[in-house]
């Protein structure tokens, strides 16, 4: 009846077993072909597939001749579906699909870098890395295969999901040989090996590193917190102290101690210029006693300038000022130095340069007749020193008279001139000629062999360094006042 299946079965008896074939109407049926061709021969086969979570199927090949065919250019960790559909001279008939999704896998490669990490009287613990290649599929496990050194015999020591085991169940001082397999669905792969080891308690000397300290040392700037932090291994584990300049460190509000289980830490609050020193990380798992040492140096901004500040040249516009570099350089090199001024009758500071290289400066555009104060500062790469003072100072030449007054009263400054030929005369202020177009206030009249200033109620704008000067065809003289206004 159409639509049901039709099983015929023989029973065929003979040596040697002989080949079987199956025909139909004469004509030869081949394996897993159609039982139905249709009327007509098959003439290809169209090969078809789809990803798992895709819709539409996507011909692979129309010209297969055979019932078999490599799929290629497959995507790892990809389901896929396949559908296979018979042609003729007539058309395409329905197609056979598979039922489960299928996946391009192998085998995984092996494990790389198998090492023993630790042992006990009864126990090896076994580490490696996983394979590079995993052969299209999750990897579901690791298998672990144990034996002694004189039977040749494998046997399961454990499987685990992660690159790391510990076989248990061993017998103390016996030597083993491991190897690893990782598995996937496809099967498990080639092993690596390792051994022999003996069972036995494994002792790790009490190790540190202090790579992260090039040079053992570290820079701290004044103020800030010290902190150290060092790994540390050991077995057994290594009981923990810490020496400064190789005396015990204690705990307290200053110094904090931290540990983990494979570090440990020291932390100095506030760090002060007595907290440098050699800090000294000590080891000791009572077979072996190591220690790590870690120099630590507090820098920050140098201390002040040496003084006294000295004169070295004292002019009426300009001193020339030098100092002595500091004792101490903060742990930096000194960049630069600063220089500041001010009038001992202002508060305000002035800065003059803050880039000085040398341990002198040229302080220029000063008043003659006024007295100054100036400060020098150093500098490095962690900040500016605190200032070297210097003492009063008045700025003045050689030869020059001082005229005080109160806001108020009145300036007349006068001199007497000779000269052949007569003497063109000039008068300044502060090293300006006083024009009388600009300086209404200020009263010039030049006679014959004399020659005068008038103010009429000065303030303090009038201050100053007041000069004349004389000039013929045999020569120039100069002289200055310097007028101080007091009040207002």
């Amino acid at each position: 009846m159409a639509g049901c299946n039709v099983e015929l079965k023989f029973n065929i008896t003979a040596k040697p077993a002989p080949t079987i074939e199956w025909f139909k109407d004469g004509r030869e049926l081949e394996p897993n072909a159609p039982l139905i061709d249709g009327g007509s021969p098959v003439t290809n086969y169209i090969v078809e597939k789809k990803a798992s979570i895709m819709k539409a199927y996507q011909v692979i090949t129309t010209e297969c001749a055979n019932t078999s065919y490599k799929v290629s250019d497959l995507e790892e960790d990809k389901a896929y579906f396949f559908r296979v559909s018979a042609e003729n001279e007539y058309g395409v008939g329905d197609p056979c699909e598979t039922t489960e999704p299928v996946r391009a896998t192998e085998t995984p490669g092996a494990v790389k870098d198998l090492v023993m990490v630790d042992s006990t009287k009864n126990s090896v613990t076994l580490q490696w890395i996983r394979p590079e290649h995993d052969g299209g599929s999750h990897i579901t496990e690791y298998i672990v295969e144990k034996r002694p050194r004189e039977d040749p015999a494998w046997t399961l020591g454990a499987t685990c999901k992660r690159c790391n085991c510990e076989v248990t169940g061993l017998k103390e001082n016996t030597l083993m040989y491991f190897r690893v397999f990782a598995k996937n669905e496809k099967g498990k792969s080639d092993f690596s090996q390792i051994g022999p080891i003996t069972v036995m308690d494994f002792i790790i000397p009490p190790e540190s590193s202090l790579t992260d300290y090039p040079d053992g040392e570290l820079a701290v700037c004044i103020g800030q917190n010290i902190h150290i932090e060092l790994p540390f291994k050991g077995k057994p584990r290594p009981e923990i102290s810490w020496l400064k300049d190789n005396f015990p460190l204690k705990e307290s509000e200053k110094v904090h101690f931290r540990t983990s289980d494979n570090k440990t830490a020291v932390t100095v609050r506030g760090a002060k210029k007595e907290d440098a020193g050699q800090y000294t990380l000590v080891l000791d798992n009572r077979l072996v006693k190591n220690y790590f040492d870690i120099n630590v140096i507090t820098v920050g901004p140098p201390s002040a300038p040496v003084g006294p500040i000295r004169f070295d040249e004292i002019k009426a516009q300009s001193i020339i000022i030098s100092w002595d570099t500091p004792k101490e350089d903060g742990g930096g090199e000194i960049t630069c130095y600063s220089v500041e001024k001010r009038e001992t009758s202002l508060a305000n500071w002035k800065m003059v340069c803050s880039s000085v290289v040398k341990t002198t400066f040229k302080i220029p555009n000063l008043v003659m007749g006024n007295e100054y104060q100036f400060r020098v500062r150093a500098e490095n790469k962690y900040g500016v020193s605190e200032p070297l003072n210097s003492s009063d100072i008045v700025a003045h030449s050689k030869c020059y008279q001082v005229l005080t007054l109160r806001a108020g009263e009145n300036v007349k400054l006068s001199c007497s001139i000779t000269g052949r030929p007569i003497p063109q005369v000039v008068w300044y202020k502060d090293g300006k000629e006083i024009d009388k177009r600009t300086m209404i206030d200020i009263e010039i009249t030049t006679g014959i062999g004399t020659s005068s200033v008038f103010i009429r109620d000065a303030d303090r704008s009038h201050r100053g360094i007041y000069s004349v000067e004389a000039k013929n065809s045999s020569g120039t003289k100069k002289a200055e006042v310097n007028v101080r206004v007091q009040g207002w």
